[in-house]
């Protein structure tokens, strides 16, 4: 059974009073451990299906499924605990929390769980060495390049040891050697078990992906297997 499954997937919102198609009757499975790239121009409906996946939004018609559970059925809490434990996020802004430390911003990724892990300043401690941080703990977001402030953010995403992380144009803020750096990390990730989708508008920074998943004007255009 895939982790992941999408099936005729719509998605409508408002803009300026009128109705925009966001997503036009998407389907796709995500199989537990895949590395799945999500390219696509600006406004192909890429960033919005990642929502989706993540339970950010909720689409306006179709079905999706959740390790085999209806999301639609979930109520709010169920939906908010299934983000906290067991999907992360990693964003192009990285959303650190300017006055905490690294340390600090990591133990966020905890914060929500209900069920409460054990050694949580291991956990912490692990997710930091993982992206390069550890020398790091007490510094200020302020006080990091920015390559260091997206690995703080992923280690923030994987603290908690999600099933799946959705990476929304991880490294579309930083240079050239940054961004090979957080996606050779992602891709580490992926190494040990996660599922890893992330979205880009570069094909070239989608190379590491076992799949390839190519939207346009909200469609799904092409889906295509790397050989390994």
């Amino acid at each position: 059974m895939p982790l992941i499954q999408l099936s005729h997937i719509h998605h409508t919102y408002a803009e300026n009073a009128r109705p925009v198609n966001a997503l036009r009757g998407v389907s796709l499975d995500i199989e537990a451990g895949e590395f799945v790239a999500i390219v696509g121009p600006s406004g192909s409906g890429k960033s919005t299906l990642l929502n989706i996946i993540g339970t950010l939004e909720s689409p306006s018609q179709g079905e999706y499924r959740f390790d085999g559970q209806s999301v639609a059925e979930m109520s709010g809490r169920e939906r908010a605990q299934l983000r906290a434990s067991r999907i992360g996020f990693v964003f192009q802004n990285f959303n650190l929390i300017d006055h905490l430390t690294v340390f600090e911003n990591i133990r966020l990724g905890l914060r929500y769980r209900r069920d409460h892990l054990k050694n949580e300043n291991e956990r912490i401690l692990s997710a930091m060495d993982k992206v390069g941080l550890a020398h790091r703990a007490d510094h200020l977001p302020r006080e990091l390049s920015g390559g260091q402030q997206q690995r703080c953010a992923i280690a923030r995403a994987i603290v908690g040891d999600p099933q799946i992380v959705l990476a929304d144009e991880p490294t579309g803020s930083l240079d050239s050697q940054n961004a090979a750096q957080v996606l050779g990390i992602l891709a580490e990730l992926n190494s040990r078990g996660t599922t890893l989708v992330i979205v880009t508008h570069a094909p070239r920074q989608a190379d590491r992906a076992g799949r390839v998943v190519e939207m346009h004007d909200g469609s799904i255009h092409l889906s295509t297997r790397r050989l390994a």
